[in-house]
């Protein structure tokens, strides 16, 4: 992807043969909100991101990509939502379970994310959904591509929230992270923190139904630390 404006960042390429088009077709029509609310800055950029949402929910990769780039084309050297949207295309491919790509190939799209994410963060460091997709990034990648990734992904996820503590889908990540590290205190502590903000009711409920189950092995768990207590300090 190279963009035609001075000062604005010039990406690799990445080519996508023919044969990957029809899945990834399956896969955008899955993810047709991935657009979701756009901002812009210009008249321009809002019409090109709005023919995006059209292209992608009607599963027309091409159609989105190529509106992406009009949108980098004609907004502001500023316009940073391009880049964010045409990233998290690339991380949900990559998070397909039929295995779209091959290895080198992946490695590649990993990389032209990262970019696009360190590029849009230069454009707006304080949006943190820039920081929840390079989270999701880093989640679904290797170590054998990315050397600690699964921190990385964890850092990434808590600097979302420390910029934006409303951002419910880093809030779930991070705590979805904490449950599979055995983390289950710590899971319980980032969704109770996030009921101290104002949330539609149906993420406040599953912040709520998620915590009711941990609830127990939270209380199992802090009643085997107790007791490890009681035991050492007794003579």
């Amino acid at each position: 992807v190279h963009s035609a404006v001075p000062g604005k960042a010039d990406y690799r390429h990445v080519a996508i043969i023919g044969w990957q088009k029809p899945f990834m077709a399956l896969v955008v029509v899955a993810i047709a909100g991935l657009v979701g609310v756009m901002a812009a800055s210009s008249a321009a950029g809002i019409h090109y991101l709005t023919s995006a949402k059209t292209h992608i929910s009607k599963a027309n990769v091409d159609g989105f990509m190529t509106a992406l780039n009009e949108a980098d084309r004609f907004g502001p050297a500023s316009f940073a939502d391009p880049n964010v949207h045409r990233a998290g295309l690339y991380i949900d491919l990559m998070d397909n379970p039929l295995k779209l790509f091959e290895p080198e190939e992946k490695e590649n799209l990993f990389h032209q994310a990262i970019d696009l994410l360190d590029h849009a963060e230069k454009l707006n460091p304080a949006w943190a959904e820039i920081d929840y997709k390079r989270g999701r990034l880093y989640d679904i990648i290797g170590e054998d591509i990315a050397t600690g990734s699964q921190d990385k992904a964890v850092q990434s996820w808590q600097t979302a929230l420390n910029k934006n503590p409303m951002h419910f889908r880093a809030r779930l990540a991070l705590a979805s992270r904490h449950i599979r590290q055995g983390k289950v205190e710590d899971s319980y502590d980032i969704l109770e923190r996030g009921l101290h903000y104002p949330h539609p009711p149906q993420i406040t409920k599953q912040y709520k139904t998620l915590m009711n189950d941990l609830s127990k092995l939270v209380a199992v768990k802090r009643g085997y630390q107790q007791t490890k207590e009681t035991e050492t300090d007794s003579p």
